[in-house]
Formats: structure tokens, C-alpha cells, sequence
């Protein structure tokens, strides 16, 4: 039906996930399509539906709106376990390392952008403790992983 996956990383490890429905439900329900973890995702969290040669991803327990995704675009989540991850001196990572991060890998693959990031974050924190989880979903419209 469609050639788009998700690669996930988050508490429960890392995976690929097809996308094999018209409306695939992203959340920490156990019924959503893809169940992820973590404080900050929402029991409904957003929805990634088809419209078209196009998929949607809709927001599902805020005000916000929705975007529409063209063939090549990339779409980077993040939990703030990611950009407020802590070195040693209790300095966050950040937006700026995640933007530069993301310059530096953002012409390779899904799987090559999210371990770029990962990777960055690790060797920012330098094996200090972080307190809270990192999770990451990196997806690009219209191309295999």
C-alpha cells in the first residue's frame, strides 16, 4: 500500500515501522497504531493520514494545526529529553546542536539522520545521567529508509 516506514527510537529500543494504513494513530494508547513511550507523548499523540499521494500528519490533543508533506520533505520529532539532555557542566544540548546536526546529516538517509543525532546527544553528554528519556522519530516523505 505504501512505501512510507517510520524508524522510531525511543524507550522501548529502535524499530522500523510500516505504514500500512490510510489513518495510522501514533500515541501511548496501547489500541494506536504505533504505541510509543515516554512523559511527554500524549495518549493520542498525532495521526498520519492519506490524502491522496500525500500523507497528513495531524496533531491530536492540541490547538495546533497540520501540515501536509511533500516528496522529499523530512519530518524530525523529538522528545525534550533530546534538546534538554545535559552535559556534565548542566548545559542542555539544545536546538542549535539538533539544527546543526541535522545540516550536517540531513541529505543521508532516515537511518543515517537518526543515528547522527543519537550519536551527537551521547557524545554531548558524555556518559552524564540524564533524567528523563530521549525518543526520536525521523521520516522523509516519499523515499525508502
Amino acid at each position: 500500500m505504501s512505501d512510507l516506514r517510520l524508524e522510531i527510537s525511543d524507550e522501548l529500543g529502535r524499530r522500523v515501522v510500516p505504514v500500512e494504513k490510510d489513518v495510522f494513530t501514533l500515541g501511548r494508547r496501547t489500541g494506536n497504531d504505533l504505541r510509543l513511550v515516554g512523559t511527554d507523548i500524549s495518549r493520542d499523540h498525532a495521526e498520519l493520514a492519506r490524502d491522496g499521494q500525500q500523507y497528513i500528519l495531524r496533531d491530536r490533543q492540541s490547538r495546533f494545526g497540520t501540515i501536509q508533506l511533500q516528496p522529499g520533505d523530512l519530518l524530525v520529532m523529538f522528545s525534550d529529553g533530546i534538546s534538554e539532555a545535559l552535559d556534565a557542566a548542566g548545559e542542555e544540548f539544545g536546538d542549535d546542536r539538533i539544527l546543526a546536526c541535522l545540516r550536517r546529516s540531513g541529505q543521508g538517509s532516515v537511518s543515517q539522520i537518526l543515528e547522527c543525532l543519537v550519536t551527537t546527544v551521547k557524545e554531548f553528554a558524555a556518559g552524564t545521567m540524564q533524567s528523563d528519556d530521549m525518543t526520536a522519530v525521523v521520516m522523509r516523505y516519499g523515499s525508502r529508509a
